[in-house]
């Protein structure tokens, strides 16, 4: 139980942070049309990139068997 809290914790500080920085990121690089875009690629590379870790130890652990 205590894993799930700091999961929930965890991701609610990324995408704080993300939503804090992405703003000033999009009116420096002059991209307000892309915005949408920005935010989505960012929430698929992060489903993405989870789902890859979380069978990285599962092969490993096969492999030792």
């Amino acid at each position: 139980m205590l894993g799930i809290g700091l999961v929930n914790m965890l991701v609610a500080l990324d995408q704080t942070v993300v939503s804090t920085a992405l703003p000033s990121n999009v009116a420096d690089l002059k991209g307000a049309q892309y915005y949408a875009w920005i935010a989505s690629i960012y929430l698929l590379a992060s489903i993405v990139s989870v789902a890859i870790l979380q069978a990285l130890p599962r092969s490993a652990s096969s492999r030792r068997t």
